[in-house]
């Protein structure tokens, strides 16, 4: 993942890693124009790519590349699709880019639990209560 204090866009600072998946990273991070906090979800596949030194994604698995770029083209499709929609019930993209090798897109901050998490102590629920 990028590191705390790194700046993406040359505008949203970095504050607080939130998550590492199979097709993303998540960050806090905050527009250091506005002082509004925000989460960036940062294009990656954790199995064929990595930061390099100077903090881009390259391809480590050089048979993935194909793979990776139609990954980039999708995520951007994504995130545009996403930015386009207005509904309470779907988080607000606010902007998509390339950067750094990859893309991103910028979203409103929900503080929370994740659903897995929902997901899980609802398991727990379930045993306990048919125990």
């Amino acid at each position: 993942m990028l590191p705390i204090g790194y700046t993406i866009h040359q505008k949203y600072r970095i504050t607080r890693q939130i998550a590492a998946g199979g097709g993303g990273n998540v960050y806090e991070v905050v527009d250091v124009a506005t002082s509004n906090f925000f989460a960036i979800k940062e294009c990656f596949l954790a199995e064929v790519t990595k930061h390099d030194e100077m903090k881009r994604v390259v391809v480590g698995v050089p048979s993935a590349k194909t793979l990776f770029e139609q990954h980039v083209a999708n995520f951007l499709e994504e995130g545009k699709m996403l930015k386009a929609l207005d509904n309470r019930y779907v988080v607000k993209v606010y902007d998509v880019f390339l950067e750094n090798g990859t893309a991103y897109y910028v979203m409103d901050l929900v503080i929370g639990t994740t659903l897995s998490n929902i997901v899980a102590n609802t398991r727990i629920g379930l045993q306990i209560n048919n125990s």
